[in-house]
């Protein structure tokens, strides 16, 4: 294969570079290897450029009336002749391109050529490439909104496992669109359960359900979505204290029909409470073994930052160190005493709530009496 100056020994950079050359003078992309030159073309390995050569254009002769314009025979040049540019194309090489092709290596093999039958399989490295140019084009549709986001993450699931799941090379790639996957679906679940609430509260408003029904059905989703997931313990309690506070208007009319459901709301509202407790102090404990393992590592830091302690040592003098104790100790403190606020804080409300209950106990039994 010496069309074109190119030989079998030419890697695929030289092979580029003797085909760009070529198109300065010659149309590579015909003859016996036009469709190699093509190939690389359609890759991006070879680029095309526009370029413009000068060239005389003779004058012309006229003949009679009827506008017959002849070329000077021989091309010779005829006084008053122009000069005009004419376009041509040219290429040049792409290596970003050519890199790619070869799995991100410089350079690459020799070049070979086939007069027909099949060959062997695709590389690795190739269905990599296929698979990111298939995920390119996937996301071009999406962003230009011609596919929605369930059709592009289950596209991407397909082109994932075919070309990259069960090979080590490539678990970086098949990792990420797990991650990627997996973040969407729950972007989703937050919307489904957002859109459950927003749903509710707008047909209240508009009336189309009632105030019980709507506080049944709030309290139905609160337990089912909020109860036992970490992200909204803060809603949770919010809202059964919201609750709570509809049964409380409830009192006047309906206080013994409603006695069971307010202790039942009472004991709700107190136990989530607790569980708060229970996770502060539970969160001092884990941080008392965490200072306790980084006490190392702290100390040594501070010796290097502060030296208040000082000792006289026979034939060294004297030598200052940091005390390291107070500063770590002061961290702990710090540490515990914000937590423990917190936990005052609940506490008062636990107890605000209790006494609550504890005057609604003494209606209730002064109208038990006074029946």
């Amino acid at each position: 294969m010496a069309a074109m100056g190119i030989t079998p020994s030419m890697d695929l950079s030289q092979v580029c570079a003797q085909l760009a050359k070529t198109s300065k003078t010659a149309d590579i992309t015909k003859g016996e290897l036009g469709d190699l030159a093509n190939a690389l073309i359609a890759v991006g390995a070879l680029v095309p450029e526009i370029k413009y050569k000068e060239v005389d254009i003779p004058n012309f002769g006229k003949s009679g009336n009827v506008g017959d314009f002849r070329l000077l025979e021989g091309g010779a040049k005829s006084s008053g002749g122009t000069k005009v540019k004419i376009p041509y194309v040219t290429y040049k090489v792409n290596n970003s391109a050519i890199k790619d092709l070869l799995g991100g290596t410089s350079g690459g093999g020799g070049v070979t050529t086939s007069t027909g039958g099949g060959g062997g399989g695709s590389s690795s490295s190739q269905k990599k490439d296929v698979g990111s140019e298939k995920l390119k084009a996937l996301k071009h549709q999406l962003e230009m909104g011609k596919i929605t986001e369930a059709k592009y993450y289950s596209e991407y699931g397909k082109i994932a496992k075919k070309y990259w799941k069960g090979k080590k090379e490539y678990q970086d790639q098949y990792w990420q669109y797990e991650e990627e996957y997996y973040k969407w679906k729950q972007e989703q679940e937050e919307k489904r359960i957002a859109k459950l609430f927003d749903t509710l509260e707008n047909k209240f408003k508009l009336g189309l359900i009632n105030e019980a029904n709507y506080w049944k059905t709030r309290k139905s989703y609160m337990d089912k979505y909020w109860k036992k997931n970490e992200k909204y313990q803060e809603d949770y309690i919010d809202g059964l204290i919201d609750y709570y506070d509809y049964i409380k208007e409830l009192q006047g009319e309906r206080l013994d029909d409603k006695s069971e459901e307010y202790d039942t709301v009472k004991d709700t509202v107190i136990g989530a409470i607790d569980d708060e407790i229970d996770k502060l102090q539970e969160l001092n404990d884990e941080k008392e073994k965490e200072n306790e393992l980084e006490e190392a590592r702290q100390r040594l830091e501070s010796l290097r930052n502060q030296r208040s302690s000082m000792v006289y040592r026979a034939g060294v003098g004297i030598e200052y160190f940091a005390n390291a104790d107070e500063v770590e100790e002061a961290q702990k403190e710090y540490d515990e005493l914000v937590n423990q606020e917190k936990i005052d804080e609940l506490e008062k409300l636990k107890e605000q709530i209790e006494d609550m209950y504890g005057l609604y106990d003494e209606k209730k039994n002064e109208s038990i009496t006074n029946a």
